[in-house]
């Protein structure tokens, strides 16, 4: 009888300290590490002038004229973490002006949105230019 209950007990001892073995080979410890970078851009307008980039005058009136080409770099400075941008050209007072009118930088994609979206990532302390000329079309309206 004695040696009944002591192989019982041994082989609960056994039993216990195997699948505490299990359970400590199953579990594992793991640790994320999550960065937050920082959205800083700013818009810079320019015009060549005399075959020298300057600054876009600021609340300067343009008279358009049909057929006319303006000068105008629209320009976005990153100076926070890298980041896709994007961009929404409107106009007022006038539905004669679309996508065709604007000389855009070649990585720029109109999307179903009304938004042109730049393909590649914009890095730290990098720019693009979002287009460098708008085309005023020869049938435009005088009115």
């Amino acid at each position: 009888m004695k040696q009944k209950i002591l192989a019982f007990v041994l082989g609960m001892l056994m039993l216990t300290s195997g699948s505490g073995l299990i359970y400590a080979r199953s579990t594992a410890s793991v640790t994320n590490n999550f960065e937050f970078g920082v959205v800083d851009i700013r818009l810079e307008e320019y015009q060549i002038r005399n075959g020298k980039e300057v600054s876009y005058p600021k609340n300067k009136t343009v008279y358009l004229v049909p057929g006319m080409v303006i000068s105008q770099i629209p320009r976005i400075y990153n100076e926070g973490a890298d980041c896709y941008v994007r961009a929404k050209l409107t106009f007022r007072n006038t539905d004669e002006l679309d996508e065709t009118s604007f000389n855009m930088g070649k990585n720029w994609k109109l999307a179903d949105d009304g938004y042109w979206y730049y393909t590649k990532v914009l890095s730290a302390d990098d720019d693009v230019d979002i287009f460098s000329e708008l085309h005023i079309p020869d049938d435009f309206s005088q009115e």
